[in-house]
């Protein structure tokens, strides 16, 4: 990506349409590029951009193992940070990298580009889907959700005793990162067996 921004910096040199120097600098630092950036001709760039390509065919057959490669360094220097297991790190690592992983397959599929808004929604009254497309009943349908998904914790174990007085009101960093670390023990008693086993998980994973 970084050499076709170069590339395209040579090509359209004079044109308006010429990607400018900040953003050839943004692609460079998002990507991580560390190869040259000037080049004399549009055939050295040509050249570069090629071997490029093929380096990067190379390696495409072995990206997800490059990937969790890199997941697993990253939880490590994680841990070597903050103190909490490395493997509670790979776990959150790979939690979020498959998040992204769906929503960048929805907009895709929705052919959504960088910085487009949402143009319709869907939601059920009396048991009928409809669907909504104006501005104004958009953003309040979608604070609705938001409030909704607010208090669904409220009635949870975690919000109710004898767990709610051990992790506080808002939840306590240290409290957590002890939780983490295996540190904390849960009463013996008042609390339900799905929460026991997550909490075993979250603290040995």
């Amino acid at each position: 990506m970084a050499l076709q921004v170069i590339r395209a910096r040579i090509m359209l040199k004079g044109r308006r349409s010429r990607p400018c120097t900040k953003e050839q600098s943004r692609i460079i630092k998002k990507f991580g590029y560390d190869g040259p950036i000037h080049f004399d001709t549009l055939e050295e760039a040509n050249k570069a951009l090629h071997l490029a390509h093929k380096k990067y065919n190379k390696l495409q057959p072995n990206a997800k193992e490059l990937r969790d490669i890199y997941l697993s360094q990253l939880a490590i220097e994680l841990e070597e940070e903050d103190g909490i297991k490395a493997a509670v790190h790979l776990h959150v690592l790979k939690h979020h990298e498959k998040i992204k992983q769906g929503y960048d397959h929805i907009k895709l599929h929705e052919k959504k580009h960088r910085g487009s808004g949402v143009s319709v929604i869907e939601k059920m009254v009396d048991g009928e889907r409809i669907r909504i497309t104006n501005k104004n009943d958009i953003e309040q349908e979608i604070a609705r959700c938001n409030k909704e998904k607010l208090l669904q914790a409220n009635n949870t174990p975690l919000r109710e005793e004898p767990l709610l007085s051990l992790l506080g009101e808002q939840g306590d960093f240290d409290t957590w990162e002890k939780i983490l670390k295996g540190q904390v023990q849960l009463p013996e008693e008042g609390v339900e067996e799905g929460t026991r086993l997550w909490f075993n998980f979250m603290t040995t994973a």
